[in-house]
């Protein structure tokens, strides 16, 4: 688990650093916290942070201000917002903070903070386990392109790789149950962010270029559901 901390007081960030461990040695988890006390250099932060840390009342920028541009490269990234002040509550809701915690830090409450933001990472990810002995890897499901059934394998495409696993389509059919995905075949789910081009009851052209197969008989279905999609923006 990556956290990244970032308050202009040095002393509030060890604060929170003891407090994560604590939280971490707890659940039995390994952590490693990336800690800034400039907003400038937090911004620049390309790790793959799982949960962010952040004091709004920041210098250079801001806490809302940087937890956007983190947000922006790091959709599923978890926030947990400190201030001395109540002002930004609205701007924390947009962002989908985890929690909103007024300083000084209650320790048990910051608590209740991880131990939600850890079960809206679970809930955000599926954990496979690989062919052939292979590792045990975390996968987001906003980063799953394309799960395939194909000679008793499942190939799972996601941004930028491409695993494989013996779990069968039933798994991955009650794990991928959110408005972006859909089977348009009996061996596919498709993930409807990834789709660029749509051929009424035809094909489905993904973004890295594979040429999903629809059905005759899941066509309507489909084209019931990608409408809607559209039309509500998603």
């Amino acid at each position: 688990m990556k956290f990244l901390i970032c308050s202009s007081n040095e002393n509030e960030n060890s604060i929170i650093l003891n407090a994560i461990e604590g939280f971490c040695k707890k659940n039995l988890l390994k952590n490693e916290s990336r800690i800034f006390t400039n907003s400038l250099d937090a911004a620049v932060c390309r790790d793959n942070i799982d949960i962010a840390v952040i004091d709004i009342e920041l210098t250079d920028l801001n806490g809302i201000t940087l937890s956007k541009i983190l947000k922006r490269s790091s959709p599923c990234l978890k926030l947990i917002l400190l201030s001395s002040k109540l002002d930004r509550l609205d701007d924390a809701f947009d962002l989908e903070a985890v929690r909103y915690l007024t300083k000084p830090i209650d320790t048990e409450r910051f608590n209740e903070g991880l131990a939600e933001a850890l079960k809206r990472i679970k809930s955000d990810s599926v954990s496979v386990d690989l062919c052939d002995g292979g590792d045990k890897v975390v996968i987001q499901k906003s980063d799953i392109l394309v799960v395939e059934i194909k000679n008793r394998k499942t190939r799972i495409a996601t941004n930028g790789n491409i695993y494989y696993s013996r779990l069968p389509m039933r798994f991955w059919h009650e794990k991928l149950q959110t408005a972006n995905f859909i089977s348009p075949h009996k061996s596919f789910i498709i993930n409807l962010d990834g789709v660029v081009q749509y051929k009424r009851n035809s094909s489905i052209i993904m973004h890295n270029g594979e040429n999903i197969p629809i059905a005759r008989s899941k066509g309507q279905a489909f084209n019931l559901k990608y409408n809607e999609y559209k039309e509500a923006g998603l």
